[in-house]
């Protein structure tokens, strides 16, 4: 946040770098690139909010918030039947769902827009193709996880406490935006965004995308959890 900017290190039109450039008087003055993308954006009215905006930190804690909801919402399957909680209907469906919407979302904005989707705390063109496997396989048993953890509180009878842990993941996801807000604004490559150089405002094809991922994200969702809950009622 607190970086200095050049006009040549970000990839924005010549008249809006004047705007941060120079004040008033016309003395030569260096911006920060915060200013400088939201005068950007203000200009070219694109809007940083976070609508279409799915990194890595909100897809993990969002799903996770998501497989708490889906045992709570199975709670009555799950308090009658003897069977583990990961073959139950509401699983089955929630797994679905994992497999169908979430895993596919985290694998497109990897394929696409690896380095902003991993927040540029790595090049996704060094990591190698099996540790990015073992990377998914590892999200998704943690999304199993928090079901099984969902599970168990609907079990125990301890629905309050999951309805707790669902609104602080969902705070969490809020919240990402909040911290570094750049690297979700500016977008690039790794050595870009380390190097402070050829960054474009978040826009285009990835907020395309990003509108139409977080879309499929939230009806798969909606969809996922009625589902659960008129097949618990039966």
């Amino acid at each position: 946040m607190g970086d200095q900017w050049n006009a040549d290190k970000l990839a924005i039109p010549e008249p809006v770098f004047a705007v941060g450039l120079y004040n008033r008087s016309r003395n030569c003055v260096l911006c920060d690139q915060s200013t400088l993308v939201a005068e950007f954006g203000r200009r070219h009215g694109l809007g940083f909010s976070a609508s279409g905006l799915v990194p890595f930190s909100f897809l993990f804690l969002f799903v996770c918030a998501v497989g708490i909801a889906a045992a709570l919402a199975g709670g009555s399957e799950l308090r009658l039947s003897p069977r583990h909680a990961l073959v139950t209907n509401c699983f089955v469906v929630y797994g679905a769902f994992v497999m169908l919407v979430a895993l596919p979302t985290a694998v497109y904005f990897y394929a696409f827009h690896g380095d902003w989707f991993l927040h540029y705390v790595a090049d996704v063109r060094r990591i190698p193709s099996a540790v990015a496997m073992l990377g998914f396989i590892v999200l998704v048993a943690a999304f199993v996880g928090s079901f099984v953890v969902g599970a168990t509180l609907a079990r125990s009878q301890h629905v309050s406490w999951g309805a707790g842990a669902i609104a602080l993941l969902l705070l969490l996801c809020g919240a990402v935006y909040l911290i570094w807000p750049d690297r979700w604004h500016l977008v690039g490559t790794y050595p870009q965004f380390r190097g402070n150089f050829g960054l474009h405002p978040y826009g285009g094809a990835l907020r395309r995308g990003g509108i139409s991922m977080g879309f499929y994200l939230l009806v798969g969702t909606a969809y996922m959890l009625i589902r659960i809950r008129f097949s618990a009622r039966r």
